[in-house]
């Protein structure tokens, strides 16, 4: 999955423009459209990764529309709208459902960016190539429908907007979020202080997929430890989106690492559909731990764990078994 940065800097963009009445990503975590054939073209056209930047219709508050108002980043997991819905947020159940109901075709979102109401461009002002048509007429309904691809002037503009990073459905909720131009958001490392705040990320409600990531480059190596010849070091964990939860590790090793992580598998490699809570992921991870211990494997702190080579896919069967058994 592409990052923020690399999604801006490819050649083309694999940045997107839509519109939309409102951005809540708190609580609709997805990017939606009305038709299949709209949903396939995005697919297509782009990579996991993309970015779409956000404007709000007509149909939006006064204060916001015609206005950029956010960004959110995508994967290409697919589903209707009502699978990345909450049910339980500020809109009630039949009003969500409704919502839900207008985009039979979504993609997940894994990421998001509000930007601050006294920073917001207007569409004309921010994208006027990608949103007026040759002849000089505004495409706003092709962007409610379906949208296109910003150009690469238009996509490095993201860059000096301010923003903030919000909570998307169905994924990690931030206690601390980033404000601030979003290009030094993005930035992996920033010069400063040592913060003096814990940064945490706890369960959201939602939809989890359980993973076991691997560990590439010797064991015995990395851990000092001739021993681990025949082991490997694995993650167990859930997530609202795997390849996400990969990108952030791998995000903290230098460039040219010889180790970095991969997805060994997962419930969705299973061809299984998300667990339906937190719970269930849970007790999936708890079975994962006690399965990497067996057969002379052990815990090297926190989620991490020295698996026999031969027994990794145990432990995410072990997962699969135990989340489906759950009952609360």
């Amino acid at each position: 999955m592409m990052t923020p940065l690399e999604a801006i800097e490819a050649s083309p963009p694999n940045v997107w423009l839509k519109a939309f009445r409102a951005f809540e990503p708190e609580r609709l975590g997805f990017v939606g459209f009305s038709t299949q054939p709209h949903l396939d073209r995005f697919l297509r056209e782009t990579q996991p990764g993309v970015l779409v930047a956000i404007w709000a219709t007509s149909h939006a508050d006064p204060a916001e529309s015609g206005k950029l108002v956010g960004v959110i980043q995508c994967s290409h997991v697919c589903g209707a709208g009502r699978d990345f819905t909450d049910p339980h947020g500020a809109a009630t159940g039949m009003e969500a459902a409704k919502e839900a109901a207008d985009f039979p075709f979504a993609v997940q979102a894994v990421r998001a960016w509000r930007i601050a109401p006294s920073h917001r461009p207007t569409i004309k002002e921010f994208a006027p190539t990608t949103y007026f048509a040759e002849s000089g007429k505004s495409r706003a309904t092709f962007f409610g429908s379906q949208g296109d691809r910003l150009t690469a002037e238009e996509a490095r503009k993201l860059l000096k907007i301010t923003v903030e990073e919000t909570t998307v459905y169905g994924e990690a909720t931030r206690k601390e979020h980033s404000r601030g131009l979003f290009e030094d958001v993005l930035r992996p490392s920033r010069p400063g202080p040592v913060s003096q705040r814990s940064y945490d990320v706890e369960p959201a409600e939602g939809p989890k997929h359980l993973y076991v990531l691997e560990m590439q480059g010797k064991a015995a190596i990395f851990l000092n430890d001739v021993s681990a010849v025949d082991f490997t070091i694995i993650k167990p964990g859930f997530s609202g989106n795997p390849s996400t939860r990969c990108e952030a590790l791998n995000a903290s090793y230098p460039r040219g690492s010889a180790f970095r992580w991969k997805i060994f598998s997962s419930t969705e490699a299973f061809g299984h559909l998300p667990v339906p809570s937190s719970a269930h992921a849970i007790a999936g991870e708890s079975a994962m731990h006690a399965a990497a211990q067996e057969n002379g494997g052990r815990s090297l702190g926190n989620e991490f764990f020295l698996c026999r080579k031969d027994k990794v896919n145990d432990v995410i069967l072990a997962g699969i078994k135990a989340s489906q058994e759950f009952e609360t």
